[in-house]
């Protein structure tokens, strides 16, 4: 959650119950429920959910998300990617 806030994820995206409401992106109140990430192309896992943050561009060219490889550190990914996947 930390991370979440400090890389300023909440400036697109909504989590209900927090004070993210950001509306340009998906709303990721219940991301770790959904089957798939980023409009279908993967299924969500926690894997994929951490490759997604890291390099969206290498997963699906164009789309809007920034890549948080070089702005966060592996560990850092993986305990954001967790605190999302357990957004239920």
């Amino acid at each position: 959650m930390r991370v979440f806030g400090a890389a300023g994820c909440g400036a697109c995206h909504a989590v209900r119950g927090t004070e993210w409401q950001g509306r340009l992106a998906p709303d990721l109140s219940r991301i770790g429920s959904r089957l798939t990430l980023a409009a279908g192309a993967l299924p969500n896992t926690l894997g994929n959910l951490a490759g997604w943050i890291a390099a969206p561009q290498d997963i699906k060219p164009g789309n809007a998300m920034p890549a948080y490889a070089r702005a966060l550190s592996g560990e850092e990914i993986n305990a954001l990617a967790a605190w999302l996947d357990a957004l239920r």
